[in-house]
């Protein structure tokens, strides 16, 4: 196992981009904690903190399909230190705002400018992997490391961000965010890539099919955000189990991303038989089971170890959701599919975050953490329902073109009139009207 990542990593060029991308996912390792932290300190209220780390991540939501086609069109050296400059802005606007009482409004919308910005570092370097991989054997492998020295870095992101603001103030936390974002995307960049990462210059002029329309996407991306669901409840639940330990609630934070990491590496190690969109399915409901048990776990040590084993499924479920992007895209949209699955992930831990917020407030975690596998298992049955029916043999015939994508439609029409053409030259004494022999 160890030989097989050993030689992702000897790729030409790989620890020169691979290093510095850590630095800016552990940015957002660490923004999280620190915003429910920060806001929680300031206001007295995990409902309001729930509020302003779910508006981050609503942000990022919405605005991660138009920084991805930024990054696709401009290039990552334009496109990360654009967008990491516009992250700053926000995180220190929403530090300012704390620390001078803004009201509960401002800090959310501080909180919200900061998600718009965040940059697309995770799905840049994956772009990265696929030029950097030479054997396409291997993607699935450099994937799977990927997304486990994701979960590594959210490991060490939490345990920082809390002793950072156990040892200073609650505004260290974000400012870390702040300045990791920074250096991560500028450093990731000093070598400019032309064309974009993952999209070659005629893949570029070419039409871009509408991903959301794409048979099968979307239910991909349902499952996916299940987990984002179980990660953004526990994210809220557990500062607040151990409040006022900010430093216990980092180490319990990385016990998720432990086991998450964990189950990366022996997934990444094996060749599996199954596909990924049943993996992605089953691995889903393992997370959402193994969270709806964390509500019967009555010390932090059993707590601790029912994080690990609810991770172990994390970063196998992303890397199955990457794999059903990649069969059902091309180079010239792989990256904001890559970004969609991540968005999906996000919603699901922004929604949570506002919802189990509330919760916490009128209730108490174990309700809080049924309240959160609740939701991600209705999800979880409506991907699995949308799944079922976008693999149902579409009609032939005229009517099967209604969903057709635009490119996919020009494809069709295309081919349509040059059998149309080819039939006709056929013909015995045909030639093209308006042309002499």
């Amino acid at each position: 196992m160890g030989r097989s990542y050993l030689a992702v990593l000897a790729a030409s060029g790989a620890w020169r981009v691979f290093l510095p991308s850590a630095l800016g996912r552990m940015s957002f390792a660490t923004v999280t904690l620190s915003c429910v932290v920060l806001v929680a300190h300031v206001t007295g209220s995990y409902a309001v903190a729930g509020l302003a780390s779910g508006a981050l991540g609503l942000a990022n939501v919405i605005a991660a399909p138009l920084r991805a086609r930024l990054v696709d069109r401009r290039g990552q050296r334009f496109g990360l230190r654009l967008l990491a400059l516009g992250y700053v802005t926000g995180v220190a606007a929403l530090v300012v705002s704390a620390t001078l009482g803004a009201t509960e409004f401002v800090l959310v919308a501080c909180a919200a400018a900061a998600g718009l910005s965040a940059p697309p570092v995770g799905a840049a370097m994956r772009m990265r992997w696929r030029l950097l991989v030479a054997d396409p054997g291997q993607v699935a492998r450099a994937y799977s490391l990927d997304a486990v020295s994701e979960e590594v870095v959210y490991t060490l992101g939490p345990v920082v961000a809390g002793l950072i603001m156990a040892l200073t103030a609650p505004q260290a936390g974000l400012v870390t965010s702040a300045v990791l974002a920074l250096v991560g995307c500028f450093l990731m960049t000093a070598k400019a890539t032309s064309p974009p990462p993952g999209a070659s210059p005629t893949s570029q002029r070419a039409a871009r099919p509408r991903l959301l329309g794409v048979r099968g996407f979307v239910p991909a991306l349902i499952l996916t955000a299940s987990t984002g669901i179980v990660v953004g409840s526990i994210g809220v639940i557990v500062p607040a189990q151990v409040a006022p330990d900010d430093t216990l609630a980092g180490l319990l934070l990385g016990a998720l991303a432990l086991g998450s990491g964990i189950g990366g590496l022996a997934y990444g190690a094996r060749t599996w038989r199954s596909s990924a969109r049943t993996r992605l399915l089953g691995l889903a409901a393992a997370m959402t089971t193994a969270s709806a048990a964390l509500a019967a776990l009555p010390s932090v040590a059993l707590l601790a170890l029912g994080l690990i084993v609810a991770g172990l499924a994390l970063a196998p479920a992303m890397v199955s959701g990457y794999l059903v992007a990649d069969a059902l895209t091309g180079d010239e949209t792989r990256m904001e599919a890559h970004t969609w699955v991540n968005t999906a992930v996000n919603a699901g831990a922004a929604a949570a975050s506002a919802l189990i917020g509330v919760v916490l407030d009128n209730s108490t975690p174990a309700w809080a953490y049924g309240t959160g596998a609740l939701i991600a298992a209705a999800l979880i049955l409506l991907g699995t329902l949308a799944s079922l029916r976008s693999t149902r043999p579409r009609e032939t015939g005229p009517t099967a073109r209604v969903g057709l994508t635009d490119a996919g439609r020009q494809a069709q029409h295309r081919r349509t009139h040059t059998s149309a053409a080819v039939a006709t030259r056929s013909v015995p004494g045909w030639r093209r009207p308006g042309r002499r022999r």
